[in-house]
């Protein structure tokens, strides 16, 4: 059932940091339920590197329950993921390890469809254009978090504007972070990261 929300004009059920593809997702996800949710990105646009590649079996499966499929594997490439360890680049000799994802044939034992292989300057534009459909749902692109206080029935949050500089103050019933590795929501709710934070 849907969140009796904060009676502040500026409210929001929940509001996610990060437009990469978990907040996309998580918005979207939201969105579904209609809850009142700000997605907001620090970023003015979306991602233009290909960065993540793999969009595993479930993935594909929420991607389809919305309409996405087709979309998203007219910009995947068709193929079997394969590992190939090598001594260097050029010389020819190695070995196959495999990934962890399903054959074509397997996927198809268990789920409707399969994984895809689709870089995520495909797949974010998708998954925003998506999102900006849902009426509960709004996103702010040039937008900051600053600053979270939490209280006892809410969180507040300060935005800042990249354009303009102005700070928004925004009321939300949660807050996700879906601001990546070196998140700010993490920061600044103080929830420490274990073991070595510069791998890959």
């Amino acid at each position: 059932s849907r969140l009796d929300g904060p009676a502040e004009p500026d409210a929001v059920e929940v509001l996610v940091v990060g437009a990469g593809p978990a907040g996309l997702v998580a918005g979207i996800t939201l969105a579904g339920y209609r809850l009142r949710v700000l997605v907001v990105e620090k970023r003015s646009s979306i991602s233009p590197l290909s960065r993540a590649l793999a969009i595993s079996t479930r993935s594909m499966e929420l991607l389809r329950g919305w309409g996405l499929e087709e979309q998203v594997r007219a910009g995947a490439a068709d193929v079997e993921s394969r590992c190939w360890v090598t001594p260097t680049l050029a010389s020819g000799e190695g070995r196959e390890m495999p990934l962890g994802y399903p054959s074509d044939a397997e996927a198809a034992a268990v789920s409707p469809t399969r994984p895809a292989w689709a870089p995520q300057d495909h797949l974010e534009p998708l998954l925003l254009a998506r999102l900006r459909t849902a009426p509960s749902a709004t996103v702010r692109m040039g937008t900051e978090l600053v600053d979270l206080v939490q209280e006892d029935d809410c969180v507040r949050a300060s935005l800042r504007d990249a354009a303009s500089g102005r700070v928004e103050r925004v009321t939300a019933r949660f807050v996700l972070a879906g601001d990546g590795a070196h998140s700010t929501v993490r920061d600044r709710v103080g929830i420490r990261v274990d073991g070595p934070d510069d791998l890959a």
